[in-house]
């Protein structure tokens, strides 16, 4: 099975991203009856891609899918059981994971500003032909590249970075 990364999925994953408008949180106030987010199933599914791309293990992450399946069946659970739930089944916390793309409006950029208190996410980007992971912070960090190197942000994550061959230029 190819992986999903790089397919037809992703692509029309991606493109979805045009649809969100980051007017108000996925995540509204609990117990009032109000209009949720028309981004919800656009933001949703591109929230869950970049979560696939942190987990880096297709077969992990759709046995974590399934588990979610098996261990609430037939019930109606909770935003928190099933963010707990992926915490766990991934083996990472992602509480500002989920505070980021649920519960803000936000787009996060590379230095991560416009982003929560303590978002810490790494980032895999293309230096010429050589993936990488980084860490990006609240401040602007150096990371040396040859000259005349271009530099992509893997797309599967769902981050703004149209100014990073700006900043690698200067």
């Amino acid at each position: 099975m190819p992986r999903i990364g790089s397919s037809p999925i992703r692509i029309h994953c991606i493109g979805t991203r045009a649809n969100i408008r980051n007017r108000t949180p996925i995540i509204g106030y609990y117990n009032v009856n109000a209009k949720g987010s028309g981004d919800m199933y656009s933001k949703g599914a591109n929230m869950l891609h970049t979560l696939r791309q942190l987990v880096d293990n297709d077969e992990k992450f759709r046995s974590v899918l399934r588990g979610i399946s098996a261990k609430f069946y037939h019930q109606t659970v909770t935003t928190e059981q099933i963010e707990s739930y992926l915490s766990e089944a991934n083996g990472m916390d992602l509480k500002l994971f989920f505070d980021q793309y649920l519960r803000n409006t936000k787009i996060l950029k590379y230095s991560w500003k416009d982003c929560i208190d303590g978002f810490n996410m790494p980032l895999k980007i293309k230096v010429n032909d050589l993936e990488k992971w980084i860490n990006p912070a609240p401040d602007w960090k150096e990371l040396e590249v040859p000259e005349n190197s271009t530099i992509i942000t893997d797309p599967n994550f769902y981050v703004f970075s149209s100014d990073l061959n700006k900043k690698a230029e200067k």
